[in-house]
């Protein structure tokens, strides 16, 4: 097993250099292109409307949602914060994900045709919250590397990559892109599927975790069947889709009307309405079983948008898809959010939608995954094994 990260990437090198330059693919090397990281609110936002869009089979649609509560008829509901929290309701676990990914350079092969070769690294961390010393400590931390390159090199070429980066310890995942993929747009398609190993990262960390039946919560959506399967987890996202119409009594809102929440208020818990016509899908089964509400923690300041502030909180539904009192459960789980959102990491970018011990996962996070001077580092190896430089 490498003793750095640096010396992983050596072992990257040698796995892919010396197969494309046996097969006399060379490489032209982008050295100065910089280090591209997730944008988590936009990603977040981007992929909610995405899963939003599959499930309803229009990109163009909105989809409806109704309330499930029917006990109380304000628009809003404020929560009450107890003096003590409930520990059967306390989130005792947080889970957050990243990636980083770098475009190495671009594979010119004897026949002139050539693809983008890539890097991406993967982590995802949890971190504990201890209620009775009021701090928020490491618990468990996994991290992947993968390489994205062009399906069309030599069969001989994509073996032996293949089986040289599996044969590492850790193992390194490659995965080769079609020619409709990297001519579509090779960092979305690399991306996408790095984000889609993120969330397996992550959902391999919230299995891994000794809960004890403790409530998990995971920075962003339910966005995969895993999660909705998992005992006790809800997503907290700090920014959401804007293409959800709310019904009620027969008058539709959009999702502006939220910015008449005040600090510690929640909206009513709703499920989306999707239609039996809507083609089947696997987001379309996922969004089936979630219940979401909104709840405001902090007030954003006059230049920012009005929404932010607010959390998205999705629960899936358990019992046969039912919530037994969907009330108690989303005003108990609201107020342990509430109860954690402090201390501010003002003035840091998004700071009113943070949840405090998210922050800290992500500080946890960063050391975990590959930096710019490190995936720099694979170009210039990448250089030594193929042309001694």
């Amino acid at each position: 097993m490498p003793r750095t990260k640096l010396e992983a990437i050596d072992q990257i090198a040698n796995a892919v250099g010396d197969p494309l330059k046996r097969e006399e693919i060379s490489v032209s090397f982008f050295g100065d292109s910089t280090i591209e990281e997730e944008t988590r609110p936009d990603t977040d936002m981007r992929d909610d409307d995405r899963q939003i869009a599959d499930a309803i089979g229009d990109f163009r649609r909105a989809i409806e949602a109704f309330p499930i509560e029917q006990n109380w008829r304000t628009e809003f509901r404020k929560i009450n914060l107890s003096v003590e929290l409930d520990r059967k309701y306390s989130l005792d676990y947080f889970i957050d994900g990243s990636i980083r990914t770098k475009y190495v350079g671009e594979l010119i092969m004897p026949q002139g045709s050539g693809g983008a070769l890539m890097v991406a690294s993967v982590g995802a961390v949890s971190v504990k919250v201890d209620y009775e010393f009021r701090r928020v400590k490491p618990d468990i931390a996994k991290s992947k590397l993968f390489v994205y390159m062009i399906n069309s090199i030599p069969d001989t070429a994509r073996d032996a990559i293949k089986n040289r980066l599996g044969q590492l310890d850790p193992p390194v995942k490659v995965e080769f892109l079609s020619q409709e993929e990297a001519r579509e747009n090779i960092r979305g398609a690399a991306g996408g599927k790095a984000r889609s190993e993120m969330h397996n990262t992550e959902i391999e960390v919230a299995k891994s975790i000794n809960s004890n039946r403790r409530w998990i919560a995971i920075d962003g959506a339910l966005r995969k069947g895993e999660f909705i399967d998992l005992d006790k987890a809800i997503g907290i996202a700090k920014s959401f889709s804007g293409k959800v119409i709310f019904t009620r009594e027969g008058k539709p809102k959009t999702i502006s009307h939220l910015a008449k929440m005040r600090v510690g208020e929640r909206s009513k818990v709703y499920q989306y309405k999707i239609a039996q016509s809507d083609q089947e899908s696997e987001e379309k089964e996922t969004l089936g079983k979630i219940v979401f509400w909104y709840l405001r923690i902090r007030e954003p300041p006059p230049e920012m948008m009005p929404l932010g502030g607010i959390v998205k909180v999705d629960l899936s539904l358990k019992d046969d898809n039912k919530v037994i009192d969907a009330t108690d459960l989303a005003d108990r789980l609201s107020e342990s959010i509430l109860k954690v959102a402090d201390p501010s990491i003002f003035p840091r970018p998004r700071w009113p939608s943070f949840v405090y011990p998210v922050r800290v996962a992500e500080e946890y996070l960063e050391p975990i995954l590959y930096s710019g001077d490190e995936f720099m580092r694979l170009g210039i190896s990448l250089k030594r094994v193929m042309y001694n430089a």
